[in-house]
């Protein structure tokens, strides 16, 4: 399922549930990691600003230069450190804005999983969440339970009935879906990704018609999106819940939404294309 997956590393933060997580995916699907460390260019350009007053260019070249060494010994300390856990096809270091490294790397390598880690007081780089077009692991944390599949009047639910099947099966995982129906956008989404407006009795009926095709399906659920997916989350201890990607596109479900899904998870989130 996944043969070739990339754990991609800020110079923010260390993601210790994401290098768990990966060499998890390894164990289990055979899979080659690659190990990608990116020295957010950011980072010297907030210096570069905050400096540009005070120093003369030679001086700032220097500091740059100092800031940019400390960096890469941090960068290779951690790959060791990572490269003594898993074992890594192909490590890279670079200096570089997050998302636009991670696709260079995905397009580059032919990779199917992109994992990446998460931390509340650190900035997630909500860029990757939009632009990256393969299935993305966001790593927070492991419950006990199942795969749980998220399937909602905002998306055409082709991919994940399928996959969370497919992957419990795996990782010898129960698997479960729960049918969600969102009450801030009532309209449902056809398997072409038109999105047709509907009344709420109409989209139960259609949540209910799904429901009976689909014997995995364990509850309906309605609410606010983001909300009910944190509490299906934490109710059910979930190993990781599975949202389509497909579902991007509709209205509720913009970037504002998504920053939304990731900041409140209690648990690991797998984004699919």
């Amino acid at each position: 399922m996944f043969k070739k997956v990339l754990l991609s590393i800020s110079s923010e933060f260390y993601p210790e549930q994401a290098v768990k997580e990966a060499k998890f995916i390894q164990e289990n699907f055979s899979s080659s990691v690659y190990l990608l460390y990116v020295i957010e260019k950011k980072t010297l350009d907030k210096f570069e600003k905050t400096s540009q007053p005070f120093l003369t260019y030679e001086q700032k070249m220097e500091f740059e230069n100092d800031i940019l060494k400390e960096q890469r010994k941090i960068a290779n300390d951690m790959m060791e450190r990572v490269g003594s856990m898993l074992d890594i096809k192909e490590s890279k270091i670079v200096v570089g804005e997050y998302s636009d490294e991670i696709e260079k790397m995905v397009e580059e390598k032919g990779i199917d999983l992109v994992v990446i880690g998460f931390k509340r007081d650190a900035v997630i780089h909500y860029r990757v969440i939009e632009r990256i077009k393969i299935p993305l692991l966001i790593a927070i944390f492991n419950g006990s339970d199942g795969v749980v599949g998220v399937c909602s009047n905002l998306a055409p639910n082709v991919k994940v009935p399928a996959f969370v099947k497919e992957f419990a099966s795996a990782i010898s995982k129960e698997s479960r879906l729960v049918y969600i129906i969102d009450r801030e956008e009532l309209a449902v989404v056809d398997e072409a990704g038109n999105k047709i407006e509907r009344s709420i009795d109409e989209i139960r009926k259609i949540a209910e018609e799904f429901v009976t095709h689909h014997s995995s399906i364990s509850e309906i659920r309605e609410g606010i999106m983001e909300n009910e997916i944190e509490k299906v989350a934490k109710d059910s201890d979930a190993f990781v819940i599975v949202i389509g990607r497909e579902i991007k596109k509709r209205k509720i479900f913009s970037k504002e939404i998504r920053k939304k899904i990731v900041e409140n998870s209690s648990h690991s989130i797998l984004f699919l294309n």
